[in-house]
């Protein structure tokens, strides 16, 4: 992410006046309804399309697999009623999946995946207990599921230490599954504390408006764009530092630290407000002519959780900045109203 620019205004109405970044928020928005909106691919180019069939294929064919063993992976650590620990997801829309899969930077191994949920800190130590017994070749000795093994290098604890989007919510790993006469199916496992559900819904929201700035040249990016991608990385650390600290699961985090001043306070309201205003503007043009447009209501979903996750990033952001977890010393005596 850009590194934080120099000495900022703490006034949210001097930021208003800056072109960059008024810009910056226009083409934000622009273009998050823009990739929101727009139809999905159906089709990949040439033997790319074929490769993904095949891959998407196989994951369908590993996904009982894959719930056999999470449903093993849960009884393993402890739980009495594996069921009702785990979230069995169905595949990944197909169209999604195409798109994730055209994208260079991302694997292919979640069109199938399931959520285990973590209750209290030490539900962490259980799974790495558990994933203490892997052997060389990935298997776990202690989950009976012939044919599957862990992916080696697949281990992902954003518990212990942030992506740098901010995001801290998960543990994730992959699986390979033998699906016999040479085919290989892929399968993603989560844990995730249970009472991060609904923030983990709001850092999502917020990561496609940063993935959208992430994927901009830094050679292209203006000084407006770097402040809005670090605002909304700011506001998506701060959704796990508040919520970390709530319910205990902060202290698995290594990193478990955020630098907020007092003009980024200033400036993140600012700046969260204005987005989320005129998203809500654009769901208010698109709902009045929805008896003129054949966009039903449920098309404008995303929009309203994204405005929605905007209002709970500036109270995160309010809290993170007041926590101990700040390392920029909070001043007293703040006067604006940081309301959602």
């Amino acid at each position: 992410m850009a590194k934080k620019s120099g000495e900022e205004n703490t006034l949210s109405w001097l930021f208003q006046n800056q072109p960059e970044l008024n810009d910056a928020i226009d083409n934000l928005v622009t273009e998050l309804i823009k990739f929101k909106t727009s139809a999905p691919t159906d089709r990949l180019p040439g033997k790319q399309e074929d490769k993904f069939t095949q891959e998407y294929k196989n994951a369908e064919l590993g996904k009982s697999k894959g719930e056999q063993y999470i449903l093993g992976l849960a009884k393993a650590m402890g739980y009495e009623h594996p069921h009702d620990c785990v979230d069995l997801a169905p595949m990944k829309d197909r169209y999604r999946a195409r798109e994730k899969f055209n994208l260079a930077s991302r694997n292919a191994h979640d069109f199938g995946r399931s959520r285990l949920y973590l209750y209290e800190p030490g539900d962490r130590d259980s799974f790495y207990k558990v994933l203490g017994s892997k052997t060389k070749d990935g298997v776990i000795k202690n989950i009976q599921c012939k044919g599957v093994k862990v992916v080696d290098g697949s281990l992902s604890d954003y518990l212990e230490k942030a992506r740098k989007s901010g995001f801290s919510g998960t543990i994730n790993l992959d699986l390979e599954i033998d699906l016999g006469k040479g085919r290989i199916g892929y399968y993603e496992v989560q844990l995730m504390p249970y009472d991060y559900i609904q923030v983990d819904k709001h850092s999502h929201a917020l990561y496609d408006m940063i993935r959208i700035l992430d994927e901009i040249p830094d050679s292209f990016k203006t000084k407006g764009v770097e402040r809005l991608e670090d605002i909304l990385v700011m506001a998506n650390a701060s959704f796990f530092i508040e919520h970390g600290e709530r319910t205990g699961f902060i202290v698995l985090r290594e990193d478990a630290k955020i630098r907020i001043t007092e003009q980024d306070l200033h400036s993140a309201n600012d700046i969260l407000t204005r987005l989320r205003d005129k998203l809500d503007d654009w769901v208010k043009t698109q709902s009045a002519g929805k008896k003129r447009s054949s966009r039903p209501s449920s098309k404008l979903q995303w929009a309203k959780d994204a405005s929605e996750a905007l209002s709970f990033a500036k109270t995160s952001i309010l809290n993170a900045y007041y926590s101990k977890y700040n390392t920029a010393k909070p001043q007293s005596g703040l006067t604006n109203n940081h309301d959602r």
